[in-house]
């Protein structure tokens, strides 16, 4: 995907991680960062073509991934090509018949790939699409089994200094996830069409060790986290913390946090286990607006965590939506005013998407509205 700021591809990391414990050969091709054509790509993978290739998809770069596929087609006409994605997700049919890709992994790839790598007839492989007789063959969704004790993600397999970490104040730095999924939902969202409303955390044991070996054996001196709710189970977040404090690493680190979800001694434990900056997803300062987006949350708890957040010395980072049901100019007003009121560090601003089957996306296409972007 080629995004201006890409993270390092972490899905694609613990595919490659648990395709090797299972002795399956694996490359990872970090085409964006590295600025390779797709041709380039198909030139690379030619002299030794792989059973399979697996790509990821965004919202924004479908048509540029079928190119691609199409292009992969062609040079390596029998390796089986793979998509996987929220969008791939959200309308596999619609995938499988306007491109070359042969198997749409529905939500997360990791099992998928692997028991199609180790020979698995496809009907029973859990979690794809694909089509027979030009009929739409979709196997059973489930959450994969067991990610919560994946191998560490083959970071080895990548450059990191490549990728660019938005707001980064120290060098190196990377991304980490320690959850799948959110406890909220969000109408605009598509979250829910990868994870199936379900949140499923990695032990904390296995956090730690994963930070070890960020710091260890890649110098790393800032992380984010990139859960969708870092601070969603408080004790959870305190036992992580008080791990980073034993351990007294020259590390700084960053959250996604909702603001239902802190409290003023959390954020304290945050910052002193060397926490800078929360990232907060406010959406919007009108209460109407905010109600109908099914976060649960409300304007005054976002002054509240603002003030928390100030007291602990953290920054703070928030992103907004335009374009939500209900808005209006002065909804979006105070939207603004909220932001100024509470003099954050940053702003990011997003437009809501009627994605396909979120429930944004169903309630517009009930109206005979457009439910693509």
């Amino acid at each position: 995907v080629p995004l201006s700021c890409p993270y390092p591809p972490l899905e694609l990391a613990f595919s490659a991680a648990v395709l090797r414990e299972a002795d399956i050969p694996v490359q990872l091709i970090p085409a964006n960062v590295e600025g390779w054509s797709h041709a380039e790509v198909a030139e690379r993978l030619s002299p030794n073509p792989p059973a399979f290739v697996l790509v990821p998809s965004a919202w924004g770069s479908l048509l540029d991934d079928y190119r691609l596929m199409e292009i992969l087609r062609s040079a390596l006409p029998d390796t089986t090509l793979v998509i996987s994605g929220p969008n791939v997700t959200a309308e596999p049919e619609r995938t499988l018949r306007n491109s070359d890709i042969d198997i749409v992994s529905l939500g997360e790839p990791e099992e998928a790939i692997l028991r199609l790598s180790q020979g698995v007839a496809w009907q029973d492989v859990p979690n794809i699409a694909f089509l027979e007789d030009q009929k739409l063959q979709t196997t059973e969704r489930r959450p994969p089994p067991e990610w919560e004790r994946y191998p560490l993600p083959a970071r080895d397999l990548l450059d990191l200094s490549k990728y660019t970490i938005p707001f980064s104040r120290r060098l190196p730095s990377t991304t980490l996830a320690t959850t799948r999924g959110c406890i909220h939902r969000c109408v605009f969202c598509p979250t829910h069409i990868w994870n199936k409303g379900k949140v499923r955390a990695r032990p904390v044991d296995l956090v730690l060790e994963e930070i070890d070996e960020l710091v260890g054996r890649y110098g790393m001196r800032e992380i984010i986290f990139r859960d969708d709710t870092f601070t969603w189970d408080r004790e959870r977040v305190i036992s992580i913390c008080e791990g980073l404090l034993e351990r007294g690493y020259d590390l700084t680190w960053r959250c996604f946090a909702t603001v239902s979800t802190v409290d003023q001694a959390l954020l304290q434990m945050m910052a002193a286990a060397g926490c800078t900056q929360v990232c907060f997803g406010f959406e919007s300062g009108d209460e109407q607006v905010l109600r109908r987006t099914g976060k649960g949350t409300t304007v005054a708890q976002g002054y509240q965590a603002v003030d928390w957040s100030r007291d602990a010395g953290l920054e703070v980072s928030g992103t907004f939506m335009v374009g939500l049901e209900g808005a209006t100019p002065e909804t979006i007003e105070r939207s603004i005013q909220f932001a100024i009121d509470n003099d954050l560090d940053y702003v990011q601003v997003n437009v809501a998407l009627p994605m396909p089957a979120t429930a944004f996306g169903k309630r517009r296409k009930k109206k005979g509205l457009s439910s693509r972007p």
